[in-house]
């Protein structure tokens, strides 16, 4: 992952760089679109909602009567929206 090259400073101090709002504005800008699409959940975790949709609440729903909480979680999370709304 790579940050888009810094502005030039806009004073004479390199050291303390003066940045200008607009130039840091300008670079927050580049550096989100520079990163547009690279997936923000690492690799064993999962993007869920919130509060757990009507589906996830189903799937938990119909779990038998003994089951483990690992149990209730992986039906949920099987039953999660896959894409962001």
């Amino acid at each position: 992952m790579t940050l888009p090259p810094l502005p030039a400073p806009t004073g004479a101090d390199t050291f303390g760089a003066d940045y200008t709002a607009a130039q840091m504005e300008s670079y927050a800008r580049a550096a989100i679109a520079a990163h547009a699409g690279i997936a923000a959940v690492p690799a064993g975790w999962a993007l869920v909602p919130v509060e757990p949709t009507e589906a996830m609440r189903d799937a938990a729903n119909t779990l038998p009567e003994v089951f483990s909480v690992g149990d209730e979680y992986r039906a949920m999370l099987a039953a999660a929206p896959k894409e962001q709304p």
